[in-house]
């Protein structure tokens, strides 16, 4: 009995600061490899101008792909180091009825962190895909797009159409990546403050 409570005290812990870990580099915080990683062009995506200029935005996309793998790269060292628990947590049990009741607890413990960052992954990776689409998309149809006081013009209503779809699908693709960022961030926070403890003590923010 002891061995399990012991475990599932190291679960949710783990848990919730592995997880504390991972913060989507799109906001630009914590760690220090994130800061040194160049953003100078990202404030071309989605600039009216960016889609005047074919290849205009090639580096700012690869900036933003650059953001992204690096978190997909933080969520397999994540579940790597949650892998080997649960394998430590295996090794120690005492007894077929023990081991089963750890690793339950220890599923249990991690289930809804997991759930919630993978998601939060997934839809940063949609997002980022529908940036690609729109900007391919923008490429293929060369002189179709131009400035005017600032404001992009189509004139062709059949690129028009398809373009504004895009551009639509494109934004409701980032809300819903925002949304799915400040869910989990909410839930990093809550299941922290349980423990009597801040972002900052597993230097999450």
């Amino acid at each position: 009995m002891k061995i399990f409570i012991v475990a599932l005290i190291l679960c949710v812990v783990c848990a919730v600061i592995a997880g504390g870990y991972w913060v989507s580099s799109l906001s630009f915080e914590t760690p220090e490899q994130r800061k040194s990683m160049d953003i100078s062009q990202l404030k071309m995506i989605n600039s009216a101008e960016s889609f005047t200029r074919p290849g205009s935005a090639t580096e700012a996309r690869r900036q933003l792909r650059a953001l992204y793998d690096l978190d997909a790269a933080q969520e397999e060292k994540v579940k790597e180091i949650l892998q080997n628990l649960r394998h430590v947590m295996d090794s120690e049990a005492n007894s077929v009825s023990e081991r089963e009741s750890i690793l339950q607890g220890f599923d249990k413990g991690i289930a809804e962190s997991t759930a919630k960052r993978e998601h939060a992954l997934a839809a940063e990776k949609t997002w980022m895909d529908a940036v690609d689409d729109l900007y391919v998309y923008a490429d293929m149809h060369p002189g179709s797009f131009s400035l005017s006081s600032g404001h992009l013009v189509i004139a062709d209503a059949v690129v028009r159409n398809e373009f504004n779809a895009k551009m639509e699908y494109q934004g409701d693709q980032r809300k819903a990546f925002l949304n799915a960022q400040k869910e989990f961030s909410q839930f990093q926070d809550q299941s922290l403050d349980k423990l009597g403890l801040t972002p900052h003590d597993v230097g999450a923010k």
